[in-house]
């Protein structure tokens, strides 16, 4: 890229070569040239198209939330599958006849339950 020559980065054209961009981060790396005329002269804060720049520390506090919900779904996501394994099916132990009940009461019990 060829450097301009002094005085060639106005208002109007900094703003026409922003206008193609999204984010500060597109505008700097694509018209560094212009990006620096607009910085220097206070004319970025008039361009609100641009995204900010996304800093490194609420970079890193987005991954984390990321990791915490996909950790806490993936742990629900066990719970569930062990909830829908587990056999619900509870039994009582028969009573033994040393308990006092004749066996024949426990065999009328167990043909009446079964």
């Amino acid at each position: 890229m060829e450097a301009k020559p002094r005085g060639y980065w106005t208002r109007e054209r900094v703003f026409e070569v922003a206008r193609q961009c999204a984010t500060k981060s597109e505008f700097w790396g694509e018209h560094r040239p212009a990006y620096q005329a607009a910085s220097e002269n206070g004319w970025l804060k008039e361009m609100d198209w641009l995204k900010p720049k996304i800093k490194k520390s609420d970079r890193y506090e987005e991954q984390k939330a990321y990791r915490e919900r996909k950790l806490a779904k993936e742990r629900a996501g066990i719970a569930i599958d062990m909830v829908d394994n587990f056999d619900f099916k509870v039994s009582a132990p028969a009573p033994q006849p040393d308990d006092g009940i004749v066996k024949s009461e426990v065999k009328n019990n167990m043909r009446e339950k079964g």
